[in-house]
């Protein structure tokens, strides 16, 4: 009898038992469950709000390059995984297994004289002692890979407009003083609307067949500066001038630069904000120039 009431219980407990099994069991997968509603509810918001601001961020700066829309927004934001972040950095050009590409005119400085380091501040402003930068001289340039742009320190309203007029108008008598050497088109790398200088590759050289570029120059299909909307502009540059603009303050790398065939070189100078900041420009264009055109086997007219 005590065997039969034993079973009798066995029998009944089962389904309590089995029940109570798949309840334990069940339990990491509600903890699991838990903390990924509790992850996304505390993540995704935050998320949320700074790709909106980011994205309208993106918009803030105007066309240039790529897609002006989220998909060009999440193409710029899948580049920073290639893009470095030390822009202002100037040692990547002294670096001489960055420079073999650039040689035998990578080493050379084109300016006619050392270029004085940025001010502080336009009109009479104190610049950076000891021929060095100083951070507090460099306008605020967002972190996307592209359009690279800075959004402080430009011209504002009519004197943009004339400040960029005078940019593009210097380019163009650039290109007019040297016929076959240089060519003004619209910018590969901006996109339409944006004048670019070109090495006009219409005739041979005596180191490049007609159509050839220098092969660092092979990404940018020749192009060599343009003009942005607020008056900042990319140009390449010589890794030794390069490193001095970068290191006194007037320009940064582009994110991209040294990567995917970008030529180190290619840098972003910051607007000029007085008549002397343009001289400076135009002697930085100058020297840009004459480095692209010396690797091709030319001569350009700049003075």
């Amino acid at each position: 009898m005590a065997a039969a009431a034993s079973n009798m219980l066995a029998t009944h407990l089962r389904p309590l038992l089995d029940g109570l099994s798949l309840s334990i069991r069940a339990i990491p997968r509600l903890v699991s469950l838990t903390l990924l509603m509790t992850v996304l509810g505390v993540s995704v918001p935050p998320a949320f709000s700074y790709a909106r601001a980011s994205y309208r961020g993106y918009l803030a700066l105007g066309p240039g390059g790529i897609p002006y829309n989220v998909f060009g927004w999440a193409l710029q934001g899948a580049l920073q995984l290639l893009a470095h972040w030390d822009t202002r950095d100037p040692s990547p050009f002294t670096d001489p297994r960055n420079r073999r590409p650039y040689e035998p005119y990578g080493s050379c400085t084109f300016f006619q004289a050392p270029i004085p380091p940025r001010a502080r501040h336009s009109a009479g402003g104190t610049g950076a002692g000891d021929g060095e930068e100083s951070s507090s001289c460099r306008p605020e340039v967002p972190g996307y890979v592209a359009p690279q742009r800075q959004i402080t320190q430009q011209p504002l309203g009519k004197q943009s407009k004339e400040t960029r007029h005078r940019m593009t108008a210097y380019l163009e008598d650039l290109v007019k003083r040297n016929p076959g050497v240089l060519a003004l088109k619209p910018s590969g790398l901006e996109g339409i609307g944006t004048p670019a200088v070109y090495l006009d590759t219409a005739t041979a050289t005596s180191t490049l067949p007609r159509g050839a570029v220098p092969k660092f120059m092979r990404t940018t299909k020749g192009e060599m500066v343009h003009v942005h909307s607020e008056c900042s502009s990319h140009i390449t540059l010589s890794m030794a001038d390069a490193e001095e603009v970068v290191r006194k303050g007037w320009a940064e790398r582009h994110r991209l630069s040294g990567v995917m065939g970008l030529p180190w070189g290619y840098v972003l100078i910051y607007a000029p904000r007085d008549d002397a900041e343009y001289e400076v420009w135009r002697a930085i264009v100058r020297a840009g120039l004459q480095f692209v055109c010396a690797s091709a086997g030319r001569q350009v007219v700049t003075g």
